[in-house]
């Protein structure tokens, strides 16, 4: 459609708010063409007292998107009058927005928060029955999720999940659930198959790229030592640029080893690939499971683990709420830059 490829050639927006501005536009577009004759492709968007009615029956929380997606396309068309005044609308309610957004997340938290020192706790008895269970087994032949009772696979998932923000706050500062949606993994093949197939075709195309988010095994232990994580596609990612972390807390590597070897096992025919997603979906296994997807794991988790609505959001807000109390400034800047972050924005939403 015309609109979205007008939207996706602005630049210096992220993916995700060029889909929601593309549908923002949709919308209104779809509205004009069904109540007004419109002639000239956006002729909708000269009609401002018309886009300010239509604005107006949409729900308080999302009238400054669309404003910002209709002076996104008005600068994009050189319509400056219409932009003036979209703009004048924009700045009264992006303030009713985060206001709404400021009053539903404190609610929200009231009712769910639950203290990260309690979280932790429950983490690490989680981890232990994880370890107890596969310190001494055999991955390369017998781990497979097809091997594994409902309850296991369960807390195996719900162990991956939460460890990325509770296993160590420190070494791995909690980031965005979208940021693990978004990551394959690199140097899962063993060392046997790569020596034995040097000239192997899909050996050679197995080369990572700025397009994903990264977890890299050292290649002399493949499956066994995480080298780094690396992030190159997330929110910030065109302010902050490529962030890379070195290694991962051991019992979190522990847990990432085994869901990784059980995926390889479970979806994958030899000769294993030496790429694959870190969240493979069940009916297509090198398509990663969604942002969404993965949230409504972990709030399905929370249910069932404390009869809470924790998502991920919430569970990073608590994570670095415990860690912004007791943190120097200088520190506060470098950890938030860390987590994708602005350390101004963490100010306002976290420190508490």
């Amino acid at each position: 459609m015309v609109i979205k490829m007008i939207i996706e050639n602005i630049e210096n927006i992220s993916k995700s708010t060029k889909k929601s501005y593309s549908n923002a536009l949709l919308k209104i577009e779809k509205h004009f063409k069904e109540t007004l004759t419109i002639n000239t492709p956006y002729d909708w968007a000269k009609r401002r007292v018309d886009v300010y009615m239509f604005i107006e029956t949409q729900t308080e929380s999302s009238k400054a998107l669309f404003y910002s997606a209709i002076i996104k396309l008005c600068k994009q068309l050189g319509l400056n009058e219409e932009n003036k005044f979209y703009e004048s609308q924009w700045k009264k309610y992006v303030k009713i927005s985060k206001t709404i957004e400021k009053t539903t997340l404190t609610e929200r938290k009231k009712k769910n928060w639950i203290e990260y020192q309690v979280l932790k706790k429950w983490w690490d008895e989680l981890y232990l029955k994880i370890h107890t269970k596969y310190k001494d087994m055999n991955w390369i032949d017998d781990l497979s999720f097809s091997n594994m009772n409902k309850k296991t696979k369960l807390e195996l998932e719900t162990c991956l999940l939460f460890g990325f923000w509770l296993s160590d706050p420190i070494i791995n500062p909690p980031r965005r659930i979208g940021d693990y949606a978004n990551m394959l993994v690199s140097g899962c093949r063993a060392i046997r198959y790569r020596e034995n197939h040097i000239e192997d075709e899909d050996l050679i195309n197995d080369i990572k790229t700025d397009d994903w988010n990264w977890l890299v095994y050292e290649y002399a232990n493949p499956l066994k030592k995480i080298l780094e994580l690396e992030f190159n596609v997330y929110k910030t990612s065109k302010k902050y640029g490529q962030i890379k972390t070195k290694g991962v807390n051991p019992k979190l590597e522990f847990v990432l080893n085994v869901w990784i070897q059980a995926t390889l096992n479970t979806y994958f025919k030899e000769p294993k690939p030496d790429i694959v997603p870190l969240f493979c979906q069940v009916s297509n296994p090198t398509t990663p499971w969604t942002s969404a997807y993965l949230s409504k794991r972990i709030i399905a988790l929370s249910q069932a683990n404390f009869k809470k609505n924790i998502g991920a959001s919430m569970l990073r807000n608590i994570v670095l709420s415990h860690i912004y109390k007791s943190i120097d400034l200088p520190g506060m800047k470098n950890y938030a830059k860390a987590c994708g972050h602005d350390y101004k924005t963490m100010l306002e939403n976290y420190k508490h």
